[in-house]
């Protein structure tokens, strides 16, 4: 065999290892997942609005998706509140870079002399997956979470989902519950 072919086969040979490398190195940390999403709510005679965004997902990274302002009144709402399409099926799709995803809702007492007994259910259960919780910016320790809104106040959940590995698939759902109730004692 001369030189010149042993060169070249030894050229093509790298040249198709690298490239396999590549394409391990792309599978491995370049992955779409999905990860299922629900936020519902129930409510006994409370006025308030509830607004929801989602950030950093495949199909907006940097723009946040709003999931549309759910309106409640005293009046009429009393136990399960019917949720739009768009929080019952909340897309909690990674892009290739795996950046967090943060999902934000903002609670607004639209009473001025009653306040709203929030309890945060989270029943999040995704692997591969941290979930940070934080409301008004401050850890969410323990759950279920309560938390007292007074009149005319404005309290915001947020939940930080960022991948523990990229090598490793990410599956389960995301699933929150709130309940909200009118609360004559909180100011």
């Amino acid at each position: 065999m001369s030189l010149k072919v042993k060169l070249v086969s030894v050229i093509v040979a790298f040249v198709i290892i690298v490239s396999l490398l590549m394409v391990g190195v792309y599978a491995a940390t370049n992955v779409t997942l999905n990860i299922g999403g629900n936020v519902s709510f129930t409510a006994t005679s409370v006025n308030a609005l509830i607004s929801g965004s989602v950030v950093g997902t495949a199909s907006n990274p940097s723009t946040p998706l709003e999931l549309g302002d759910i309106s409640l009144s005293a009046d009429t709402t009393d136990g399960a509140v019917t949720m739009p399409p768009s929080w019952q099926n909340v897309d909690l799709t990674y892009g290739d870079n795996g950046s967090p995803i943060t999902v934000t809702i903002t609670i607004e007492n639209r009473s001025a002399d009653r306040g709203i007994d929030v309890t945060l259910a989270d029943s999040s259960s995704i692997s591969n997956v941290t979930i940070i919780r934080e409301c008004n910016d401050s850890p969410i320790t323990t759950v279920p979470h309560n938390k007292d809104i007074g009149g005319g106040k404005t309290v915001t959940y947020t939940f930080e989902l960022t991948l523990d590995s990229r090598n490793n698939p990410a599956s389960g759902t995301f699933s929150l519950g709130f309940n909200l109730q009118n609360d004559p004692s909180v100011a």
